[in-house]
């Protein structure tokens, strides 16, 4: 048992390493984190952006995310890219956690998780989007995905409402992408 935990604390490192890797190097303030920097920022300091605050509170309707990261930054006093690369690694690691624990019940075999888990640290874009399920920077998306991900692997081993009740947490990560995993979970 004590072997098959260090082997899967030790994979789930390789994966997150292998994953920033293959998606370029992580960065910070890119992409759709041109909404999310100005979003957490407003709450830090409501003066900000005074032209754009219907812009910001529209999109901010449905995502709890740039709340709790501005709330987060007031508490603890850590910087926002502290924060949003702290986030991106523990994005990194419940996704490639979720996937070893899924491969495991899946397959039972070190070797088929490996290539499972290799396999998904690959960047591929999602069918007619311009997004990767893996990104350098962190966003919403990639956190529900790994915590939907998660649920499945509880759905897998056997536990349908806790796995329901984790893919129902990602809706306020990202309500699209949680959309999905309790679509898959209700009907599965």
């Amino acid at each position: 048992m004590a072997r098959r935990v260090f082997y899967s604390i030790l994979a789930t490192v390789g994966f997150s390493l292998l994953a920033i890797l293959n998606v370029g190097g992580y960065r910070y303030g890119v992409q759709d984190q041109s909404f999310y920097l100005p979003a957490v920022l407003k709450h830090l300091d409501p003066t900000l952006f005074q032209r754009d605050t219907p812009v910001l509170a529209a999109q901010d309707l449905f995502f709890v995310f740039d709340n709790v990261i501005g709330r987060l930054a007031q508490v603890s006093g850590w910087s926002l890219p502290a924060i949003f690369f702290g986030l991106f690694i523990i994005g990194l690691i419940t996704f490639g956690a979720a996937t070893i624990l899924m491969g495991w019940r899946l397959y039972g075999s070190w070797w088929t998780v490996a290539v499972l888990t290799l396999g998904v640290t690959l960047r591929h874009r999602i069918s007619l989007t311009a997004v990767n399920t893996l990104a350098s920077y962190l966003h919403p998306r990639m956190l529900a995905f790994a915590v939907g991900v998660m649920a499945l692997a509880v759905f897998i081993r056997g536990r349908p409402w806790i796995a329901l009740l984790i893919a129902t947490t990602a809706t306020f990560l990202h309500p699209t992408t949680a959309l999905w995993f309790l679509i898959v979970l209700s009907v599965a």
